[in-house]
């Protein structure tokens, strides 16, 4: 689990992508239905909301040190793993990975439409957000609620996750 840490933070420090209109973002997802949709929607919201260019790419644990990536989603327990100090509740736990980690330059940003039993965060890095200065309060205002991603999760399996995910920010008027 360190290991697949550090290569986040290494792909992430070592990105070249720059800022907003005419630059490219890179986000890595992990080939689940959650991860995808949640993917799908920071990109495509980012994307409407400051022409910015974003790529999904997949990543494996196996293969994520072979990409370039600016914008992961990992769950709490992942940045759990490094940390001695654990307690019983998710919010301060996930107030002590973000302190923890922007130590080391990394951010986590608001969680993405999960409760806080499975936290999945957007992590990037300072490095990233000095180049894309509104990216985090951007992915931020995307305010999806558990039953959104269930909603979205049923909704693909009929049609192509970016027409649903699309539909579905016009509807809530994010984009």
């Amino acid at each position: 689990m360190k290991i697949i840490i550090l290569c986040i933070v290494f792909l992430l420090v070592s990105s070249t992508a720059l800022c907003c209109v005419g630059r490219v973002l890179t986000i890595g997802v992990q080939d689940s239905i959650e991860q995808r949709i949640t993917g799908e929607l920071v990109s495509t919201y980012i994307t409407e909301r400051t022409g910015t260019t974003v790529n999904i790419v997949p990543v494996l644990d196996s293969t994520i040190c072979n990409t370039t990536i600016n914008i992961v989603f990992l769950e709490l327990n992942t940045g759990l793993s490094n940390i001695d100090c654990i307690s019983e509740n998710k919010q301060k736990d996930y107030a002590m990975v973000k302190q923890h980690y922007m130590e080391l330059d990394i951010v986590w940003l608001k969680p993405i439409g999960y409760s806080m039993d499975s936290l999945i965060i957007p992590v990037t890095t300072v490095e990233v957000l000095n180049r894309f200065p509104v990216l985090d309060r951007v992915i931020n205002k995307l305010n999806v609620t558990d039953h959104d991603i269930r909603t979205l999760i049923n909704e693909s399996k009929t049609e192509d996750i970016s027409v649903v995910v699309r539909r579905y920010l016009k509807e809530k008027n994010l984009i």
